[in-house]
């Protein structure tokens, strides 16, 4: 098996994943600051990362992005869910420098009109708007709240009408 890379951990640690994050406190596996590049890893030396409530604390999104491309194995996946940019999570957090919406990663696909700031695209593996408050996707709590936003029609359309109709974005690219 692969290294893999679990960014900003905080004080959820991944088995078998390196913790990384920038607060020792938290006892990460690796500390380091991802504001700061080129980061530590080696080009091609990663299978996988996965961050949740990361990106968006992070001031440089394409330099970033082009970290995250630049570390994964050919082949490797990117996995993140960061808060929607509507809502007041996202809203609330002073520590928090770029909203993300679903439409964010369009700009890091690889051939997609909106990937014009970047040398490098990366293969979308799924992309999804979310309606479950702060936890991870594969443990989010069934709610009625949660079950009746997934159900309405042109939910898509709606998103930026309705503030707080999301919660979050969890998407997955594979660098080819």
């Amino acid at each position: 098996m692969g290294t893999k890379l679990h960014l900003g951990c905080g004080t959820h640690k991944l088995p078998g994943w390196i913790n990384v994050d920038c607060q020792s406190r938290l006892g990460p596996d690796e500390l380091v600051d991802l504001t700061k590049f080129p980061w530590p890893w080696a080009d091609d030396s990663i299978e996988a990362i996965y961050s949740s409530h990361l990106l968006e604390h992070l001031p440089d999104t394409l330099s970033t992005m082009g970290e995250c491309h630049r570390i994964l194995k050919t082949g490797g996946t990117m996995e993140a869910v960061v808060p929607f940019a509507a809502t007041i999570t996202y809203l609330s957090d002073p520590t928090h420098c770029r909203p993300w919406t679903d439409q964010t990663v369009d700009y890091f696909i690889k051939g997609h009109p909106s990937c014009i700031y970047t040398d490098f695209g990366f293969t979308l593996l799924f992309n999804r708007l979310l309606s479950n408050g702060m936890n991870s996707p594969e443990k989010a709590p069934f709610t009625v709240r949660r079950v009746l936003r997934n159900l309405i029609p042109f939910r898509a359309q709606l998103k930026l009408i309705f503030l707080g109709m999301y919660d979050e974005v969890h998407f997955k690219l594979r660098k080819e």
